[in-house]
This record gives C-alpha cells, sequence and structure tokens, in this order.
C-alpha cells in the first residue's frame, strides 16, 4: 500500500465511486457555507450524475473494458 499514491490519477485508478463521495462530501460543505438544504442540491445533482454515468459506460464500451470475452459453449466435467 502506497498512501502518497492516493491522489496520482495518472497512474490510474480512478473510479466513479471516489468521485460520488467526494461530491456528495463538497455538496454538504457547501451546504453549510451557503446556510443551503442539502437534499436539495442533491436533487439539482441527480440528473448530471446520471448523464455522467452514462458517458462514462459509453467510454468504458469504447475502450472495450466494460463487455467480456467470448465463452465456450461447451461444459467441462469437473
Amino acid at each position: 500500500y502506497h498512501p502518497s499514491e492516493i491522489l496520482a490519477t495518472w497512474h490510474g485508478g480512478m473510479a466513479i465511486h471516489g468521485g460520488i463521495i467526494g461530491g456528495i462530501i463538497g455538496t454538504f460543505i457547501y451546504a453549510k457555507i451557503k446556510k443551503l438544504n442539502p437534499l436539495t442540491l442533491g436533487d439539482y445533482a441527480a440528473a448530471p450524475l446520471l448523464l455522467g454515468q452514462a458517458l462514462g459506460r459509453f467510454g468504458n464500451f469504447m475502450n472495450g473494458e466494460i463487455h467480456g470475452v467470448p465463452v465456450p459453449s461447451k461444459r467441462r466435467r469437473l
């Protein structure tokens, strides 16, 4: 484990999980500073989050990362 490389996005390993968690934390901080309801801000963020997920999945498909490999049709005995 190399904690010093957590923010080293140029090494890969970025996932949507970190973006969502960071967005939620950022939303709560912003809501606290501006004295807004964080759930209302979450409603505003729902549609862009879904659009971002869809575009990310399309990018995965174009890179060949999301679909699997062909599976042999014959079953083997174990």
